[in-house]
């Protein structure tokens, strides 16, 4: 919109002189595909504490907009799975990936599959995020945890380097929230289910949307 239009003009009076003292509302839309039909309201990530999101045990889903700033390097990264059910094999390490599948009944050579937590931020604050194999891949730009897994010991900074660049990356992001108990003590757990890099041209025609259909 034009600054000097008489719509202008008319939007900004009537901010002045109403809209700036109105309760602010999040806006907020349903998602879908990609995750079995399930609605994700589209919120904030101040809304999870101020709604007591997942707290009542059962998990809740949502949608943010949001970056991804930061991966957490400085711990474990993945674990090694068994490459049918994906459960972890207690009995395999770094040094040997075989091991015995307590859910299958067998032995097989495992697999590393990613397992890490993400600070990611929207306009309202951060949040850490966990992200397993299926959504840690894509963040990391289709490499599995096998694949980069010699890099760490033969080039950390390298291995380090990979992260970063994929950090700051401005995505619409499906979550499920829900509450855990450790040391008996609860506390919040967020786990990315799908996301997918933010359409700025789709956002920009969702709030013009949502402007049009505000009261002025």
């Amino acid at each position: 919109m034009n600054a000097d239009t008489p719509e202008a003009h008319e939007l900004m009076g009537w901010w002045r002189q109403k809209g700036c003292s109105m309760p602010r509302q999040h806006i907020s839309v349903s998602g879908g595909g990609g995750t079995g039909g399930r609605e994700y309201p589209r919120i904030h990530f101040s809304d999870i504490e101020e709604r007591a999101m997942g707290m009542n045990g059962t998990p809740e889903y949502f949608s943010v907009s949001c970056f991804v700033t930061h991966i957490k390097t400085d711990k474990n990264l993945w674990y090694i799975a068994c490459p049918v059910c994906k459960k972890k094999l207690q009995s395999a390490n770094e040094t040997n990936l075989e091991g015995h599948c307590e859910k299958c009944d067998k032995s097989v050579m495992g697999t590393r599959r990613w397992i890490f937590s993400g600070q990611c931020n929207d306009v309202t604050g951060s949040r850490y995020i966990n992200f397993f194999d299926d959504t840690a891949v894509k963040l990391l730009d289709s490499k599995s945890a096998d694949e980069l897994a010699p890099l760490k010991e033969e080039n950390p900074v390298a291995f380090d380097g990979h992260f970063r660049r994929h950090s700051f990356q401005r995505v619409m992001m499906k979550c499920q929230v829900r509450s855990d108990n450790y040391n008996d003590e609860q506390r919040l757990k967020v786990s990315c289910q799908a996301f997918a890099p933010l359409n700025t041209v789709e956002e920009g025609t969702r709030l013009l949307q949502e402007i049009r259909t505000m009261s002025f």
